[in-house]
């Protein structure tokens, strides 16, 4: 949950609750130095203790819900969790294109569907060389065979 909400349901400012977890650490290091805390800041260092435990216990209370979710069936929730805690096998893959500067602002062509409907890395390594041919695409990648 974003800070800014997390201030608003306290009714506090998002400034005063930066102000207040600032504050909070400042005493955590004086104490951690070994000086000595006043009681106003021995009750930041706990506010801080309590804030960190409750965004901890949201975002577990969160992941339990995903995983339970995804565990009962639901491909949505998986697809998510996958996503997220394996990132370099599952992420989306964003693919730029880049249109040249004299085109700026036109759109790139749709992309004509496949002849048969398939997918490129469902073709055969000859059918693919003829696809590309056939979009007048270079066919180079094939010339060791």
């Amino acid at each position: 949950m974003p800070r800014k909400v997390i201030a608003a349901y306290a009714g506090i400012s998002p400034r005063t609750l930066h102000r207040f977890l600032r504050l909070a650490e400042e005493s955590r290091e004086k104490r951690d130095r070994g000086r000595r805390l006043t009681e106003a800041e021995k009750e930041l260092c706990q506010f801080c203790l309590d804030f960190h435990k409750a965004e901890a216990d949201l975002e577990t209370t969160a992941v339990r819900a995903i995983t339970s979710a995804a565990w009962a069936g639901d491909w949505r929730a998986a697809l998510a969790f996958l996503e997220r805690r394996f990132p370099e096998r599952w992420a989306r893959r964003r693919i730029r294109q880049t249109v040249p500067a004299e085109e700026e602002g036109a759109r790139p062509p749709a992309r004509p569907a496949l002849a048969n409907g398939r997918r490129p890395r469902e073709l055969p390594r000859e059918e693919l060389k003829a696809e590309l041919a056939r979009r007048g695409l270079p066919t180079e990648i094939f010339a060791n065979e």
